[in-house]
């Protein structure tokens, strides 16, 4: 048996200071370490009356006699006249447009990526995954294996990376720019 497709992740642009070109080098860049997969759907409303239009519909295939559904697509480009409606919000504002997503849009809604003020002096974009009581954990993560790290993440990696990324801030005297305490077990519970 196959494992499941693995939908698209939301990234949301919380920083003025990341422009177009910055999201469409994002988005080139981690598609092409993801085997050209696109990895994120870019957050954008463009009618308040739908604010969920930007994501990715459920969509079926047929296998046999059997009806699939279809992981959803990831964008490679934002249009030029792309506006972030998040700009200056939090990633808790972020988990809460998440926790809204109805059911025919297909993206990831346990863990989004953002884009910070932090991100391209950082080269960094922010993986965040929202707990079952709804706090939020973040990591900064370099754009080259954002991809990579996803994928990883989606397992109990992502408890392991943080607090690893923690303890070398603290040992190389670099700012912190995660959120949470890491959980440290028991991992096989």
């Amino acid at each position: 048996m196959a494992g499941a497709a693995i939908p698209p992740f939301p990234l949301f642009v919380l920083s003025e200071d990341i422009d177009v070109g910055y999201v469409n080098d994002v988005l080139r860049r981690t598609t092409e370490s993801n085997y050209n997969v696109p990895v994120f759907v870019v957050v954008s409303i463009r009618e308040e009356s739908d604010p969920y239009a930007c994501g990715p519909h459920r969509a079926f295939t047929k296998v046999g006699d059997e009806s699939r559904a279809l992981s959803g697509k990831g964008m490679t480009v934002v249009p030029d006249s792309y506006m972030s409606p998040f700009i200056g919000k939090t990633l808790e504002d972020c988990a809460a447009y998440l926790s809204g997503t109805p059911e025919d849009i297909v993206w990831e809604t346990k863990f989004f990526c953002a884009l910070d003020k932090h991100s391209r002096e950082d080269d960094t974009v922010t993986l965040v995954r929202i707990l079952p009581d709804g706090t939020l954990h973040a990591v900064p993560e370099k754009t080259s294996r954002v991809a990579g790290s996803l994928m990883t993440y989606l397992r109990d990696d992502y408890e392991r990376s943080l607090e690893r990324y923690q303890r070398i801030c603290r040992k190389e005297g670099k700012p912190d720019r995660s959120a949470g305490v890491p959980w440290t077990g028991p991992w096989n519970s």
